[in-house]
């Protein structure tokens, strides 16, 4: 009786079996999916199917490999099931299918309607922590299999909360597109997704955000004139999430370069910039680049500009000028510097007066006759780039103009021996003492009259020797300040 019970119910089970079907919905041909990723293979049945064997092919069904063996048949319904299968890497095909069986009647199956493709797609950069500069272009880059012909590029700033079109429908055999990042991004929170033009579900984005930021350099501006050793201030912009930045420069127009500073806080936009001193140069350039990562945000001058040297060396504070005396002034330059404009001041700078233009500066001195109308113990020299005025040099300190000059006995009067003699001079008020002296031998030796007397005399009554005879006799008069520097002498002896 158990026996014929055991028959009955084989007999019954095949009968339902035999009544049962299986449809494969997806993916049923045409599809793209991508490998190394899941995809849910889905399917409905009739009759009773407990388990089923999913299977796939990548040569059009020829041959046949094992998804699972045996999946729960009913997992999302009661005549339905889904499966999540990651596609193995190194299926690519465009001939690929999906077979599911009954797991204990094999004959019980369906096949995919038609083949789909299995895609291969990674993209390989910005693929996260590059700093990419806006306004400038950036490869993106991504591998493939061949049966992908075309990819939309797209990116984000917002880590995926809305996106932009980089390009559509890009040949994906090129692998590379250069992307001209747009202009005005500043954000940390950047990615790249790549898609199959033909079905968005292929795709592949940056692991990790990227940032897009940006600096301009603003000064110094192409074909700038600036001083060596002065303090300049170099100035720039930039996008907020630029936090640090690195400037250099270069005297050999970017050939090589030498750190300012390693690095700076970006956010003032400016740097107080020490030029070193003693640079001659008119290939010069700045570059100012992300400190965190060197080169890959950067600017710098689109041409040069120029540093030039130029220092006074004379007068440079504490010396003596005399009116309609010779006095030679002295600066060193730098070779790129042509011509120099010398000034002076009578009031320590508050106001200044022409003496020369464009003086040849690579003379290093020029020689002239101090005008008889300075007087002042405030005085100072400055020379200048006739072609930039702000590039010059200035005394340290005042230096002193003043006027002296003897009036008699100046050469040819006869002066008895025993007799008194008026001495007298001009002066500029600068000059409050004298001395007074005589030569019987033509200035060979020199003997004191007076000194000091008080040079607003302007006169003095000498009681000329009784023992004196000479016919090479001279008066001196010097400022007994700055007797070596500020002196006259008769112009010719007399008796």
């Amino acid at each position: 009786m158990k026996r014929l019970l055991f028959t009955f119910l084989l007999f019954i089970s095949a009968l339902l079996r035999a009544q049962s079907s299986i449809t494969v919905n997806s993916p049923n041909g045409g599809e793209h999916i991508q490998q190394g990723k899941s995809t849910t293979i889905s399917w409905s049945f009739t009759g009773t199917i407990n388990n089923v064997r999913i299977e796939y092919s990548i040569d059009g069904g020829t041959n046949w490999i094992q998804i699972s063996s045996s999946a729960p048949s009913a997992n999302s319904g009661p005549n339905s099931g889904n499966y999540s299968w990651t596609v193995p890497i190194g299926s690519t095909t465009d001939q690929a299918r999906i077979r599911i069986s009954d797991a204990v009647a094999p004959s019980v199956y369906d096949i995919s309607d038609n083949n789909f493709s299995i895609i291969n797609l990674d993209l390989l950069t910005p693929n996260g922590s590059e700093h990419l500069q806006a306004g400038k272009t950036y490869n993106v880059t991504w591998t493939n299999s061949t049966n992908l012909s075309s990819v939309d590029i797209k990116y984000t700033t917002d880590d995926g909360g809305s996106w932009g079109d980089v390009v559509a429908g890009y040949n994906a055999s090129f692998h590379s597109y250069s992307w001209s990042v747009p202009s005005n991004i500043g954000s940390d929170r950047c990615k790249i997704k790549i898609l199959d033009a033909a079905n968005a579900l292929v795709s592949d984005i940056s692991q990790n955000d990227f940032s897009i930021m940006d600096v301009d350099l603003v000064n110094p501006a192409n074909s700038s004139r600036i001083q060596a050793g002065s303090v300049y201030d170099i100035t720039w912009t930039n996008t907020t999430n630029l936090v640090n930045v690195k400037l250099e420069y270069s005297t050999d127009n970017g050939t090589s370069w030498s750190v300012i500073s390693s690095s700076v806080s970006a956010s003032p936009g400016l740097y107080h910039w020490t030029v070193p001193p003693g640079i001659g140069s008119d290939q010069c350039k700045i570059r100012i680049s992300d400190a965190a990562a060197s080169g890959s945000v950067s600017d710098m001058n689109t041409g040069a500009f120029s540093i030039i040297s130029l220092t006074l060396t004379s007068p440079v504070g504490g010396e003596y000028l005399q009116g309609n005396n010779p006095y030679t002034f002295t600066w060193s330059s730098s070779s790129n510097l042509s011509n120099v404009d010398i000034a002076y001041t009578t009031n320590n700078g508050v106001s200044w007066f022409p003496l020369a233009t464009g003086v040849n500066a690579s003379s290093h001195s020029y020689t002239m006759t101090i005008p008889p109308d300075i007087s002042s113990d405030q005085c100072k020299l400055k020379i200048s780039d006739a072609l930039s005025p702000a590039i010059s040099s200035i005394s340290p300190n005042v230096f002193s103009v003043r006027q002296l000059s003897l009036t008699l006995p100046n050469g040819g009067e006869y002066v008895k021996a025993g007799s008194s003699c008026n001495i007298t001079w001009t002066r500029s008020n600068n000059v409050t003492n004298v001395s007074l002296e005589y030569s019987t031998n033509n200035g060979s030796s020199w003997t004191t009259i007076v000194s000091p007397l008080d040079a607003s005399l302007g006169t003095y009554t000498w009681n000329v020797p009784g023992n004196l005879a000479a016919d090479q006799a001279l008066i001196r008069i010097s400022d007994s300040q700055a007797p070596s520097q500020v002196k006259d002498v008769s112009d010719a002896s007399f008796h």
